[in-house]
């Protein structure tokens, strides 16, 4: 297995409900989670982006360390809401899933994948 490292730069555009991301050849549907439709919401992008951005810096450090990740698998749930009727707010938890036949995993890999990846810093991350 080929692990990239370096940086990273994106760039995304947003218009008449798709998204386009550069050097992607598909686009996605998007759109406000109140209008009818099978649409990425915002909500659905970034919980892919955060589940997506923790996958892989735990498959890079795993691989470092010769860990086998086969089988692990990270889920996001996003919750937003108002507050007070103003301000908007988000919650982010993170939950590393270990494979029904798999060793536990190590809860310091975790936590230093998570440490590893700019996306991820500030919220919580859960293994089980």
């Amino acid at each position: 297995m080929t692990i990239s490292t370096g940086t990273t730069t994106c760039t995304a555009v947003v218009s008449d409900g798709v998204v386009e991301a550069a050097g992607v050849r598909d686009t996605l549907p998007v759109g406000d989670p109140a209008e009818p439709g099978n649409r990425w919401t915002a909500e659905r992008l970034y919980a892919a982006s955060l589940a997506t951005a923790l996958r892989v810096a735990l498959v890079r450090l795993g691989a470092e360390r010769g860990a086998d990740l086969t089988g692990v698998a990270v889920r996001a749930d996003i919750s937003t809401g108002e507050l007070g009727g103003v301000e908007q707010v988000l919650d982010v938890t993170l939950r590393v899933v270990e494979p029904d036949d798999g060793p536990p995993l190590d809860r310091e890999l975790v936590e230093s994948a998570a440490a590893r990846c700019p996306l991820v810093a500030g919220w919580r991350v859960d293994v089980g």
